[in-house]
């Protein structure tokens, strides 16, 4: 969020409420010395105000809250040995305003602000006796907090880097207050993600290094990383019938209903001692109960990150062997353009050109773990600007060159996000797998837990590498036009740079939102068995009345929403599956806080709409077979080398765009089998030809011109045939790619990359020297329009 937002806070925090009633949100204590005051909003002249009121003197006043703020212009008065201690996520404070730190009688008198972000600056004045007033301005913490105290007759700022240990344990002011900001941020995760991620943000910040608090800051940061995954429009697919789905929903809603309904009556203070306790007891036991849908709901999440994982490692893998590929093809070209350098301009274009070969390689390699090549993709970005910044001088004086200019400043505003992009996901992806583990070790955890959670604007892989290849492509022209040898063959291996990490960048989207998800199962699960005892002990411990207990209505009520999350997560799964199968969003809307009449609802949408996005296909799907995709031996194009490179290494990567004229003017396609014929190659009974098939696990398609992108399990099958190519009789092994069983269901699309092998320790006696093309044979159904 701005720093200079403002916002009406008590209407966002009242529409929350009106959608779910979050308990135990507030307190206060104003004894003699010490004032307590716990709010998501607090005006601190209405704070002043009440000690007024009451006539007491507080030495200390302690807030704890999401939002403060100071509203009027009268100063705060903080004198002799008082302190004034906030701890909140943001600090509002009008500028005309200010806090006077009085030393003229002596005395201890501190300051203490913990705050993730100031909307201004906040003045201090220090009074001390025979001297002019110290003033200063407190800016946004540069840590987790500052003191401001005394010495020496000046005011002095410390940073505070970790906020007090015993503040993180149950029922304190500061962990209540978290718990509290944690489920209005679970609540606006959708309706307002930029409010939500300041408050996780603040959450995982505040709480980092804490033993204590390590639940809440592996949650947060979990949680985090979902909500800055949100903006990719990768789509993962996890391996599963809607009927799976709609038993399992249909499963929690049921044990939803009761528990909320228990606490509802817990909650209800005009119901009899026994009923309440009752409610409780009832609580406890149907909780038990829900847990056993969790354990399903983990190992399905265990299952999808791991299916996402063999997609990353297969994506990392062709990846790695592109990046040499494009290094070779870069040297030759470097060498050769500059034999072409005549003149200023033409030394630039040779600066960007060796920038541009250091970069395509580099930027793959730092993509899947190389440490040192992100200084090399770093330095490449450097000198591709310094490079565009020398064109651009003389492009000033020579106006035919201006265009040719701004191609090169394109070119290396290109190359310095696609860095950008590559450094954030291979962060986010080493910290998804860092929260996993923290969540498995909660429970012997120490202090030292903590994560990096990087920032970006967007996540769009797609049109970061699509601009670079149009940046790219401008530049290589002028080359390719003047026949530098090497030029076309290096621009063939870069646009195949671009599809391979667009696919492996899609697989550590994949991954981090799979992992997140797991993290999030597993923390629950090892939370609720701590949080078990303490709740039993305090349901065994009730006689005669029931009092108000913050802690335990707060506990309570984190486990309902535990309970809706879970649904939360499935539902989340049946979208993704849905959105595969119908190229459409569910009509469910994804909500954390519904009440459960409206799940019961979302039910019925489970039901129907499989049924109806199929009536709705306009026209509707049809069987197909025999669609062919014939690669040729051939050094130009997008298959430019690929027969070359089997016959060299007996494995190949061959990416299908839905722009390939085999499948013009058809949509959805749908993949039931695949079938690879080597042409050119001889296969007998007693040689026959065995070839391995597997997928990138990044799948695309489209309907009605709009394009669909989505991550699920590389897929793995084995063709083999004794004959001639294309002869059904000769198949030993059918390429049947369709999943069906009783808890599974996918079909691919053939939009993706696909890695032809022909293993020698199965094909002893196949020659492949003789290979003239590859043929790859599609069957399926499809929308044709």
């Amino acid at each position: 969020m701005n720093e200079n937002q403002s916002k009406d806070w008590s209407e966002l925090y009242q529409s929350v409420l009106e959608q779910v009633y979050i308990p135990s949100t507030s307190s206060e204590n104003l004894s003699g010395e010490t004032v307590i005051v716990r709010d998501m909003l607090i005006n601190l002249e209405d704070v002043y105000n009440k000690i007024r009121e009451k006539g007491i003197k507080p030495r200390i006043i302690s807030i704890f809250a999401d939002v403060v703020r100071k509203t009027d212009e009268n100063s705060i008065l903080i004198n002799k040995d008082s302190a004034l201690f906030i701890v909140a996520r943001r600090i509002e404070f009008n500028v005309d305003s200010s806090i006077i730190l009085d030393y003229r009688e002596g005395g201890i008198g501190k300051l203490v602000i913990y705050a993730h972000e100031f909307q201004s600056n906040i003045k201090v004045k220090g009074v001390f006796p025979g001297n002019k007033p110290d003033i200063l301005e407190l800016i946004t913490p540069k840590k987790k907090g500052i003191v401001v105290s005394s010495s020496e007759g000046r005011l002095l700022i410390e940073d505070l880097d970790k906020y007090y240990e015993d503040g993180f344990e149950y029922g304190k002011p500061l962990r209540m207050n978290i718990v509290s900001i944690f489920q209005f941020a679970t609540i606006l995760f959708y309706s307002a993600p930029d409010i939500a991620q300041s408050m996780l943000e603040w959450i995982s910040d505040i709480t980092t290094g804490s033993k204590a608090a390590v639940d809440l800051n592996i949650k947060s940061s979990a949680l985090l990383v979902n909500l800055r995954m949100s903006t990719s429009p990768v789509t993962f697919v996890p391996y599963l019938d809607k009927d799976v789905y709609a038993d399992s929903f249909d499963s929690f809603i049921c044990s939803a209903s009761s528990y909320e309904t228990q606490y509802q009556r817990y909650s209800d203070e005009k119901l009899s001692f026994d009923d309440r306790r009752s409610a409780a007891q009832n609580m406890l036991d149907n909780y038990k109960d829900i847990c056993k849908y969790n354990k399903q709901l983990i190992l399905q999440a265990d299952s999808n990150y791991r299916i996402a994982q063999g997609s990353e490692i297969q994506a990392s893998s062709t990846l790695n062997i592109q990046q040499y590929k494009v290094k070779q093809a870069g040297i030759s070209f470097e060498y050769e353009s500059k034999k072409w350098e005549r003149d200023q301009i033409i030394k630039a274009v040779f600066s960007m050109a060796a920038a541009l070969v250091e970069f395509s390689a580099a930027v793959a390699l730092m993509m899947v773990g190389d440490e040192a090549a992100a200084a090399g993709a770093a330095g490449a970005v450097k000198n591709g600007i310094a490079a565009a910044d020398d064109a651009a001088k003389v492009a000033d004086k020579v106006k035919e060159l201006s265009a040719f200019a701004k191609a090169m400043e394109n070119l290396s505003k290109s190359m310095n996000n696609l860095e950008k992009l590559a450094k954030f996901l291979k962060t986010t992806y080493e910290t998804i797998d860092k929260i996993i583990t923290a969540a498995k070790k909660i429970s012997s955890a120490d202090e030292n837990i903590s994560v990096e959670i990087p920032d970006t604007d967007s996540i769009s892989t797609e049109a970061d590498w699509d601009a670079f290849l149009v940046d790219a492509e401008l530049f290589m022209k002028p080359a390719i036009d003047a026949g530098i040898p090497g030029a076309l063959e290096y621009k063939a291996e870069i646009d195949k740079l671009a599809i391979y990490g667009k696919a492996y960048m899609a697989t550590q989207i994949a991954v981090v939102k799979a992992g997140q998800e797991l993290a999030r199962l597993i923390l629950q699960r090892e939370v609720d068995q701590n949080q078990e005892v303490r709740l039993k002990e305090y349901v065994d411990k009730l006689s005669g009345q029931i009092n108000k207990d913050d802690e335990i209505m707060q506990a309570f009520f984190e486990r309902e929403l535990n309970v809706k999350c879970w649904i939360f997560i499935a539902v989340q799964n049946y979208a993704g599956a849905y959105r595969y199968w119908g190229l459409r969003d569910s009509r469910i809307t994804l909500s954390i806080v519904k009440p459960v009449e409206q799940l019961e609802e979302d039910m019925g949408i489970i039901t129907q709409e499989y049924s109806e996005v199929l009536e709705s296909f306009n026209p509707p799907p049809q069987d197909f077979r025999g669609i062919v995709v014939t690669i040729p031996d051939t050094k130009q194009g997008n298959f430019h080398n690929v027969v070359q490179n089997l016959k060299e290494n007996r494995s190949v990567a061959i990416p299908i765009s839905p722009d390939a004229a085999e499948f013009n003017g058809l949509d959805r396609v749908r993949l039931t089998r695949v079938r690879v014929w080597l042409i050119g190659v001889v296969a007998s009974k007693n040689n026959p030809v065995y070839i391995e098939i597997t997928t990138s696990g990044i799948y695309y398609d489209r309907l009605r011109e709009e394009n669909f992108e989505f991550s699920s399990a590389s897929l793995r099958r084995v063709f083999k045939y004794n004959g001639i190519v294309g002869n059904e009789s000769s198949i030993i092994i059918e390429g049947e790619v369709e999943e069906r069983s009783k808890y599974k269901y996918f079909q691919p699309t053939p939009f993706t990359q696909w890695t032809i092998s022909v293993p020698e320790a199965y094909n002893q006696g196949v020659d492949l020297s003789t290979l003239e093309a590859i043929q790859i044979e599609y069957a399926g159904n499809v929308i044709a329009h």
